[in-house]
């Protein structure tokens, strides 16, 4: 069984795992995606934003004839001085596609662009070319016939960007956000590492606390029953005797029977709290008598086993409190306190008011809780070794029960030596 739970274990990690730098991958990834669409997206803007503006200027403004450059000698490569950049340049074409602006576009322009054919088709339409000397963003246009420019009237404009410098910031951009997201990768892997690690703690823990609740809850049932059987395979053997001869038998039966009901109705209360099915219904009460009521029913039980039982109780306090669960918080201290204590000890119960909280105490000059056995007192199905006898009837789930109707009211419970010998338990309900 430990097995197959490290077993299983291991594979739902791995899926956590998995999972969690699949998903963490998968939104780097769309997160550098969008910011370099983003970026990519404001660069292109920009410059269709010039084309759009040089545009409007051919469109409306006339444009100032530029003075014409003596021709370069014929195969004599263009100066380019510094290695600049083309900048914003318009190549102007007539109806046959020949380029009719060639002294104002300069040697260099020239050169470079005289190669750029004319097609009609892709007219308003913003394109991204590459040429022998850079790549440009271009927008063709052609200009009505009434130009005031007569350059212009009745031509195509082929207007061009160059974009050498953007797409350098783009690249760069590229190759700074694919390390960025190289580093994320390598963060993800180690925080899915982890998460996977804490998210199957309370798993595991679960795993483990249910097998040690499975296995504490077959022990306590197999005792009772194994009473049972026994004595009842021993009334098999005794079928011509009376009530009388086997009273004793009978009567350890029903005892086991009672234990074995009682153990039952624990376990499935703590089912129930398990799984958060354990209603609270908490309401205002300014009337504690009902506690004085339990306390004289409780003398009476003590005085019938020859112990002393006293309470003092402040019955006029106001507290929002589940009732039924208070006083089953009670019952649980009370039958402790008998159980485990014998004739001519002494049990007390009191309520106290204090300044900022209610002080419920039970107490017994009986058994000595040792330090080592108050730290795990709460704990399912424990018992101090002194207490292990089956005379208690004990199961080691009432206090366990008593603790978690304690938290549910936001208050405290803990255990104190009582001198010479002893125990209290003192129980803090907030107002």
């Amino acid at each position: 069984m430990k097995l197959k739970i490290k077993d299983s274990a291991k594979k739902q990690r791995l899926f956590l795992f998995l999972g969690e730098f699949i998903s963490f991958s998968v939104l780097f990834v769309i997160l550098g995606l969008v910011i370099f669409n983003i970026f990519k997206t404001s660069v292109y803007r920009n410059i269709d934003q010039t084309l759009d503006q040089e545009k409007q200027s051919v469109l409306t403004q006339p444009k100032q004839k530029a003075k014409p450059i003596q021709p370069m000698p014929t195969g004599k490569k263009p100066p380019n001085p510094d290695n600049q950049p083309f900048k914003a340049i318009q190549l102007i074409y007539n109806n046959k596609g020949k380029i009719i602006n060639k002294l104002n576009l300069g040697e260099r322009n020239y050169y470079y662009l005289q190669d750029l054919k004319l097609h009609k088709s892709s007219v308003n339409k913003k394109q991204t070319i590459q040429t022998n000397n850079g790549t440009f963003r271009t927008l063709l246009i052609k200009v009505s016939a009434k130009n005031k420019n007569k350059m212009y009237a009745g031509h195509y404009v082929l207007i061009l960007q160059n974009i050498d410098g953007e797409l350098q910031s783009l690249n760069a951009f590229i190759k700074a956000l694919s390390i960025a997201i190289g580093i994320f990768w390598l963060l993800a892997l180690i925080f899915s590492y982890g998460l996977s690690y804490w998210s199957m703690r309370p798993i595991l823990r679960a795993w483990q606390r249910q097998k040690e609740f499975t296995a504490d809850a077959a022990h306590e049932l197999r005792a009772p029953l194994a009473v049972i059987q026994s004595q009842q395979e021993y009334l098999l053997t005794k079928p011509d005797q009376v009530i009388m001869d086997v009273a004793d038998e009978i009567s350890e039966t029903l005892n086991e029977i009672k234990r074995l009901q009682t153990l039952t109705d624990n376990l499935l209360v703590l089912a129930r709290t398990d799984v958060d099915q354990m209603s609270v219904q908490k309401q205002i009460t300014t009337d504690l008598t009902w506690l004085s009521t339990l306390a004289g029913t409780y003398q009476e039980i003590a005085s019938s086993q020859q112990k002393a039982l006293t309470y003092q109780i402040d019955e006029q306090v106001t507290l929002k409190i589940d009732v039924k669960l208070i006083k089953q918080l009670v019952i649980i201290l009370l039958n402790n306190a008998l159980q485990y204590t014998n004739s001519h000890d002494s049990i007390w119960i009191s309520g106290v008011t204090k300044e900022n909280y209610y002080e419920l105490t039970v107490g017994d000059s009986g058994l000595v809780i040792s330090d080592g056995d108050k730290r795990k007192i709460f704990d399912r199905f424990y018992r101090a070794d002194a207490a292990r006898n089956k005379y208690t009837g004990g199961n080691g789930l009432g206090l366990t029960i008593a603790q978690w109707i304690v938290r549910q009211h936001h208050g405290t419970i803990k255990v104190e030596d009582v001198h010479p010998k002893g125990a209290c338990f003192i129980i803090r309900l907030p107002y």
